[in-house]
């Protein structure tokens, strides 16, 4: 085998890689989506409306925001990581292999 098969072996890895781990964000994210929206979501909501109605005093929008916050970073973190694992998988395929003496 020559080095230019083993540098294309190590970069189809690299790539190999990145597609595992877009696999298992994706999974992650819809399962605990399903555990966010279907099970928690439903249960804070009407807490929220409760405490607003008979507790004076109480700073519901502050807990509404870091609610919506919540959310947000929810829906944007999948992104964040699926564009670090490509860049990282781009700059991980650049890399020079170590020339030796020995050849």
């Amino acid at each position: 085998m020559g080095k230019g098969e083993e540098k294309m072996k190590g970069i189809a890895t690299v790539w190999l890689e990145v597609l595992a781990g877009i696999f298992v964000v994706g999974l992650v994210y819809i399962i605990m989506s399903y555990v966010l929206y279907g099970q928690i979501t439903p249960v804070i909501y009407p807490k929220l409306a409760a405490i607003n109605e008979t507790v004076s005093g109480v700073n519901v929008t502050a807990m509404q925001t870091t609610i919506n916050i919540i959310n947000v970073v929810w829906i944007v973190w999948p992104l964040i990581f699926i564009f670090g694992l490509i860049f990282w998988g781009i700059v991980r395929s650049q890399k020079r292999e170590y020339e030796t003496a020995y050849g």
